[in-house]
């Protein structure tokens, strides 16, 4: 389901939309423009991001993430997780292949099964080869449907 991005917007926020929907960066910008009735867009916030996917008509759950269970420690860790440890958590719930915008600090990516996808990739990379594994992850939203 993650595909590549294409067009001239190069912001995270419009490039996570594009490649969970197939539009364009410059047609994700347009939504995200209608929404918020911003000019331009340089940076989004979750709830416009949010609001965006709803004005798409996408479905998804929401995750907020404060803090977590550590299966080794076997305790609730009161943190945002790493990418690493929110991969782990999502194929421990039986999420793997699963898509989800994610919120890393300050940066939306798209991630699916072994797979991530951003504005700077432009297409899916290996979660492994993605270089934000260390990142913590803020809040992720489950795409459950259009």
């Amino acid at each position: 389901m993650l595909s590549k991005v294409y067009g001239k917007n190069s912001y995270c926020g419009p490039g996570a939309i594009a490649t969970v929907t197939g539009l364009t960066s410059d047609e994700a910008a347009r939504a995200l423009r209608e929404v918020t009735g911003k000019r331009s867009i340089h940076g989004v916030t979750s709830c416009e991001l949010e609001e965006t996917l709803e004005y798409l008509g996408i479905d998804y759950q929401y995750y907020a993430f404060t803090e977590y269970y550590d299966k080794k420690l076997k305790q609730v860790i009161h943190r945002n997780p790493t990418l690493t440890q929110f991969i782990k958590w999502r194929d421990s719930v039986g999420l793997k292949n699963k898509t989800f915008i994610v919120d890393l600090t300050s940066h939306f990516i798209a991630v699916e099964g072994d797979y991530a996808n951003d504005n700077c990739t432009k297409s899916k990379v290996l979660i492994k080869d993605f270089g934000m594994t260390r990142t913590r992850v803020k809040r992720a939203r489950l795409i459950k449907g259009f």
